[in-house]
């Protein structure tokens, strides 16, 4: 007998070809199965990154950090993060002199800044009507020259002004203007403080405005 013939024969013995084909076939399908696992994991991972970035853009987190500034009786919540709400308002040129529970004239208002604006903020009085005929409030608008400095002051007697951010009042302190407490934030180059004061509901808000000023600002309405 030849080698040829005795390799045959120790073959179809000792090793069961189909058995062996099988085993081959499982295991490179194993490793297939694998390898498109693997290569799946990307898409997946990509959408629950992705998915995890449009949660935390949806949501409204406002503060990581918190750190006061305090001067007396007046404290500076420094705020690192906003909120932001979705409002549906419009905008009208409106005579201030028809307000007679403000009087400008008493406003401490930084020498450089001019009256840019005297406006009303109007909502809808029935959401199914896109109307804008419900006054929800007043807004002075003050700049400088070159529209880096400014001053934005909201005010109503029926409502609270809109607004289409917002900070967090948890963790903050509050300060004591003339007896009257209110919260006043910093975030950045933003000072900004809400309050009611004689049944008046205002909105303080200013930009590259210093601390001086804006206390100034707001002792010129809380007397």
């Amino acid at each position: 007998m030849s080698n040829k013939d005795v390799f045959k024969s120790v073959y179809s013995k000792k090793i069961n070809k189909d058995k062996n084909y099988n085993e081959i076939l499982n295991r490179i399908e194993v490793k297939d199965k694998k390898h498109y696992f693997r290569f799946a994991l990307i898409p997946i991972c990509l959408i629950l990154v992705i998915c995890g970035i449009v949660m935390i853009n949806n949501s409204n987190f406002i503060t990581k950090d918190k750190k006061t500034n305090i001067n007396g009786n007046i404290i500076i919540n420094n705020i690192e993060e906003l909120g932001a709400y979705r409002i549906d308002a419009d905008i009208g040129e409106i005579d201030n002199t028809l307000i007679d529970y403000i009087n400008i004239e008493d406003l401490k208002i930084p020498s450089d800044l001019v009256n840019t604006s005297y406006s009303a903020i109007y909502g809808r009085s029935n959401i199914d009507i896109k109307i804008y005929d419900k006054l929800i409030n007043y807004q002075y608008a003050y700049s400088d020259n070159k529209i880096k400095r400014n001053i934005v002051i909201s005010f109503s007697k029926e409502n609270k002004p809109v607004r289409d951010y917002y900070f967090s009042d948890e963790g903050c302190k509050t300060s004591t203007i003339n007896g009257v407490k209110l919260t006043i934030y910093k975030y950045q180059e933003v000072y900004m403080s809400e309050f009611k004061y004689n049944d008046i509901n205002f909105d303080i808000e200013t930009t590259n405005i210093k601390e001086e000023e804006f206390i100034l600002l707001l002792q010129s309405i809380i007397k």
